[in-house]
Parts: structure tokens; sequence; C-alpha cells
């Protein structure tokens, strides 16, 4: 896992190597006329734009993916992330393969604040529960291909 200031975004392009298309990509964007919905960047790259509200710690869960990192952003609101080594969170409650996702049961562990102007990486064995606290937060989440 990974956070840190959009400034130093592409700091972190050697971690893999679509990391330099999609930050590029990322930096091209004007985040204040972005709309709901997914832009595709390649085959390996696709953007989701959400407007969604920020939910209680109760009732949230662990995600994680094989197939895709995240790159998470906040656009509008801070979000609390919760984060753990997806070997600490046990088995599945549940798997969905075929939107690359599952989620755990597992109860918080850490957490941080994801500000706006700020980024998280999650790669496959980072267990992460996104989403946390009050109001409606608009984001992006970049999923590149493992």
């Amino acid at each position: 896992m990974v956070i840190d200031s959009l400034d130093n975004l592409l700091s972190y392009v050697s971690l893999h190597p679509r990391f330099e298309l999609a930050f590029d990509f990322i930096r091209q964007l004007d985040f204040s006329k972005l709309k709901k919905g997914r832009i595709v960047v390649d085959d390996d790259i696709y953007i989701n734009v959400d407007e969604i509200p920020l939910r209680p710690l109760e009732g949230a869960r662990y995600e994680t993916h094989d197939a895709y990192i995240d790159i998470q952003i906040p656009l509008t609101n801070n979000e609390i992330v919760g984060y753990a080594d997806r070997n600490a969170l046990g088995a599945p409650a549940e798997v969905h393969k075929d939107k690359d996702i599952a989620f755990y049961d597992a109860p918080l562990s850490s957490s941080v604040e994801l500000k706006v102007g700020s980024f998280a990486i999650f790669f496959p064995q980072d267990g992460h529960m996104p989403i946390i606290g009050e109001g409606i937060t608009k984001k992006i989440v970049v999923k590149v291909r493992v």
C-alpha cells in the first residue's frame, strides 16, 4: 500500500510497468469536469468515476482484488480507509471472481485518512476498507491490471 500526495505521484512509476501510462492519464484529467461513469484508458487500465455516500464503520468490510491494482483518489471529501495485510484477514466471506473482488469480515485493524489531493495504491496483497465517513464523496478509482 502507498499513500501520498498527488504531487508525488510520479515518484511511484517504477512500481509497475503500467503505472507510467496510468499516471500520465491521471495527470491530464480535469477532476472538476469528470462525470460519473467509466473511462477506458486501454485494455489494461480503466477509471471508475464514482459519486457515492460515505458509510459508517459499522458494516464496512475489507476487500481485495487479484487481477487489478486500485489507485484511489478522493476528489471532494476526505475518507477513512482501513487497511490490513491480506494474509491477516483470514478466509474471504464472499468472492466474486467475475468482478475481481473478495470481501472479508475481519474487524478494522488500522486506518488512515485519505485526503483530497492525495492518493492510495492498493496491491493484491493489501486488504482495504474504503469510503468510511459522513456525507457524499466523488472519487476516482483507477484499475490497473496486475
